[in-house]
């Protein structure tokens, strides 16, 4: 069984239905290079608070070259997925990525815009990430995230994926996330 999809597969376009909030209506979508000044721009209107638990430390800027890097991706060893409100399609309110670390594990970050958080978007994207990664044929996803940050531990809890938590040092956890258990697989 081939673990990359075909070259072809890999170039789709994915974007998901449109799915509705309390408040807002939002969609997901692939990120691409088209999305560089988008990606800035989303940095900048989060909070330092939001920076640092996606970056584990102080993140006052996104330079251009990161965002390039960040949107160089190929959707199989490395990519994302980002989600945008219907209503505002060209800003980015959530971003879900994963890069490979081996042939069968890949180390996965999530951020949401704080004025975005507790609306389910972090929610979708740990679920399209998990299934992209499934189709990937990745067996493990793992994710470091600050032990203060109670909400994205949640998420990943009730992700429907067995989970092991380790802490890497006394402020951040290591959650390993086991995608082939029948439980995963039917979530």
């Amino acid at each position: 069984m081939a673990r990359v999809p075909l070259l072809s597969d890999t170039r789709s376009t994915f974007r998901s239905k449109p799915t509705t909030t309390d408040t807002m209506r939002y969609q997901l979508r692939q990120l691409n290079r088209g999305d560089i000044p988008r990606l800035v721009e989303f940095h900048e209107r989060c909070s330092e608070e939001t920076h640092y638990r996606r970056f584990l430390m102080a993140k006052p800027c996104l330079l251009l070259h990161e965002a390039e890097r960040f949107c160089s991706v190929d959707q199989c060893r490395e990519g994302a997925f980002v989600a945008f409100d219907a209503a505002s399609p060209n800003e980015i309110r959530g971003v879900g990525r994963w890069a490979a670390v081996d042939e069968t594990t890949a180390e996965v970050a999530f951020a949401v815009e704080d004025e975005y958080q507790g609306h389910g978007i972090g929610r979708t994207l740990v679920s399209a990430v998990i299934a992209r990664a499934r189709i990937l044929g990745f067996t493990t996803l793992i994710a470091d995230v600050l032990a203060t940050n109670r909400a994205m531990r949640r998420v990943l809890r009730t992700s429907g994926c067995p989970l092991v938590e380790r802490h890497q040092d006394f402020a951040v956890l290591r959650f390993s996330l086991d995608l082939t258990s029948q439980m995963a697989l039917a979530a």
